[in-house]
């Protein structure tokens, strides 16, 4: 896309340019529409990425194996990888050893940004965001080295 900018900036074909927010919306509708083009491109019969794959992918568990479906079938996580998720999950939560830091984690967890955390804990932004950090960090010795 930067070179199509550049070419049209060369050739003059951008005249109302003259600020950074019109810069923005042209590069949002040249992204837009070279992603509206690729997809076009992708979809083409010849090119069609859906018949790529194999077509068991397509067919779901039923009865007439022979009409494929364009969806590839839900995936459901097995009962051994829920006991997994939530036995790591609940091994890292207390990894974090202190009630602050699991608080911000469980906070962080349910999507609410610094600044939610922050008002909920009654704590200043930053002490949010180093709390994160150090979560992190505790995190990345738990996963990574064992």
């Amino acid at each position: 896309m930067f070179l199509s900018l550049c070419q049209g900036l060369k050739a003059d074909r951008y005249p109302d340019l003259q600020n950074r927010d019109n810069l923005w919306r042209l590069m949002l509708v040249m992204t837009g529409r070279k992603i509206s083009k690729r997809h076009r491109f992708d979809r083409q019969l010849k090119r069609d990425n859906r018949r790529l794959l194999t077509d068991s992918y397509f067919v779901q568990n039923s009865q007439d194996r022979n009409s494929p479906n364009l969806y590839p079938p839900a995936a459901e996580p097995t009962p051994e990888l829920l006991a997994e998720f939530a036995d790591t999950s609940s091994a890292l939560i207390e990894a974090l050893g202190t009630d602050n830091l699991k608080d911000v984690a469980l906070l962080r967890i349910e999507g609410l940004d610094d600044c939610e955390i922050a008002s909920r804990l009654q704590c200043s932004r930053s002490t949010v965001q180093r709390r994160l950090v150090m979560i992190r960090k505790i995190w990345e010795v738990e996963l990574f080295n064992d």
